[in-house]
């Protein structure tokens, strides 16, 4: 097919978002052959904390699977342990090469990239 089409830069997980909300497949996702960004959401616990335990109990917590079954439904990524996946996520992609970059490179060229972007993105 040819011609124009709204097209946006998101998440893998999209189509899984347009399914559950709009029971609908019309919006569709690619991955570059190069791969995708990742991106991780994480817990920790801050050094020299005086409620350790608690802050423990609180990772172990976020851990539990009653948890983690709760995170594609509300943060539309995917849980960091394997569990039970809503059915939703049959239409979310999973990326088969996984792109990293580290922040010396995002610093050294963060400018330059966003003129290119904005560039691209204005033609």
């Amino acid at each position: 097919e040819s011609g124009e089409a709204p097209m946006m830069v998101s998440y893998a997980t999209d189509g899984a978002y347009s399914y559950y909300y709009y029971n609908s497949t019309k919006y569709k996702a690619f991955i570059p052959e190069e791969g995708a960004y990742v991106q991780i959401e994480g817990a920790g616990i801050v050094k020299g904390t005086k409620n350790f335990e608690l802050a423990k109990r609180f990772i172990e917590f976020l851990l539990f699977d009653e948890f983690q079954k709760d995170i594609p439904l509300n943060q539309w990524m995917f849980p960091v342990i394997n569990t039970e996946m809503p059915e939703a996520f049959n239409y979310a992609l999973v990326p088969e090469k996984i792109v990293t970059i580290s922040s010396e490179d995002i610093n050294e060229n963060m400018e330059k990239w966003l003129e290119e972007w904005e560039e691209i993105m204005l033609q």
